[in-house]
């Protein structure tokens, strides 16, 4: 006996595989366009960040270049590069503590002490250092000199204080040989071993009292655009440091570093 098939049965598996077909397709096809989404994405993140990059290093650029550059010529630039790309930036003087998250040891950090618009003296009487903590063999040398901005020019014989961070937490220092009416070029090192996170102020009273900032930094802050991707990137910095480039440090040394081979034991 012969069983007819039902032409309804025939159709309804042919629609059952026709979907499972698009399904499939359908699928493939958005994890594909998700993946392209995806590379594009990265694509475009890669570039408004060089953009960012780039905005920073020119903002840096130009404050090395013309010590006469003020915030306000550093902010608010936007500009759109010929790749399409696009950045804005702002600035502002950094006028809060300077935050060193750790101080290696031998290591010193440099930072001036000026108003950074005007180049005059900012009207600090003490400089604050308070180390957030201490193992008890830390020994901290606070150094400064007087400081022309105008020219980069300052003398090399630094006032050396050494400091020891007893065991503990909240240790602070507090120095008030510096005079208001003066520019300085300062720096904080380790001498002995390594040292935690400390925070660096000048304050206007005596007593690390008054109004306590640290003026002479610059900070930047830059957003690189490439169409929808967006990347926003920081730079603080001093407004003249004694090294070009985008690097805060200076070298420090007791004595004459040696240049001339034929003198291998320049004088103290």
């Amino acid at each position: 006996m012969t069983v007819a098939k039902r032409p309804g049965s025939t159709l309804l598996l042919s629609l059952l595989v026709l979907s499972t077909v698009l399904i499939v397709s359908v699928s493939v096809s958005e994890v594909a366009r998700t993946e392209i989404l995806i590379g594009r994405s990265t694509d475009h993140t890669s570039i408004a960040t060089y953009a960012a990059e780039s905005a920073l290093e020119e903002g840096a650029y130009q404050a090395r270049k013309n010590p006469d550059s003020t915030v306000l010529q550093l902010q608010g630039t936007t500009r759109t590069l010929s790749n399409g790309a696009s950045f804005t930036r702002q600035a502002d003087n950094k006028t809060g503590q300077l935050s060193l998250a750790r101080l290696p040891k031998d290591a010193a950090v440099g930072f001036d002490l000026y108003d950074p618009d005007t180049g005059l003296a900012s009207g600090k009487e003490s400089i604050r250092v308070v180390v957030d903590s201490c193992a008890g063999n830390e020994v901290i040398e606070l150094g400064f000199t007087a400081w022309d901005p105008a020219t980069g020019s300052f003398n090399p014989n630094f006032q050396k204080f050494r400091y020891s961070c007893p065991a503990g937490s909240g240790y602070q220092i507090l120095n008030n040989d510096i005079i208001s009416s003066r520019t300085y070029r300062l720096y904080v090192r380790s001498l002995t071993a390594n040292v935690g996170s400390l925070r660096v102020w000048a304050c206007s009273s005596n007593d690390g009292a008054g109004v306590c900032d640290m003026p002479g930094r610059l900070n930047l802050t830059v957003t690189g655009e490439f169409n929808r991707s967006r990347r926003v990137l920081g730079l603080d910095m001093p407004r003249l440091p004694a090294v070009s480039g985008i690097y805060s440090y200076t070298v420090f040394t007791e004595c004459q570093i040696i240049k001339d081979p034929n003198d291998p034991n320049p004088p103290c």
